[in-house]
């Protein structure tokens, strides 16, 4: 999300210089600021570059499929172990930040 562009083509030109235009596509949204999303972490990584050397007034929001999430498991006996909890989670590639056993 970049905000303050006063003037679209030359943002969709200084993006394109670096980046083809078929990898990334661009919405205005409410409040005039701009989503752009891109095609893959390479051009991604390209365009965090051209906003930081632009001095743009931009923001982004972390990927679903890799920011950390809460969970909690339900029903389980008070003396379950939430060290074993956790390796069992993480044998099946979750990435855990921590684990605890709740008991109200």
């Amino acid at each position: 999300m970049v905000d303050g562009i006063k003037v679209f083509d030359e943002f969709y030109d200084k993006i394109t210089e670096h980046i083809p235009a078929r990898k990334f596509n661009t919405k205005l949204m409410k409040g005039g600021s701009i989503k752009v999303n891109v095609a893959d972490g390479e051009v991604y990584r390209i365009l965090t570059n051209i906003l930081l050397e632009g001095k743009y007034v931009w923001h982004y929001y972390k990927d679903k499929h890799t920011r950390p999430f809460r969970v909690m498991a339900r029903n389980l006996h008070h003396s379950c172990n939430s060290g074993r909890t956790v390796s069992d989670l993480q044998a099946r590639w979750y990435k855990l930040l921590d684990g605890a056993n709740k008991r109200k």
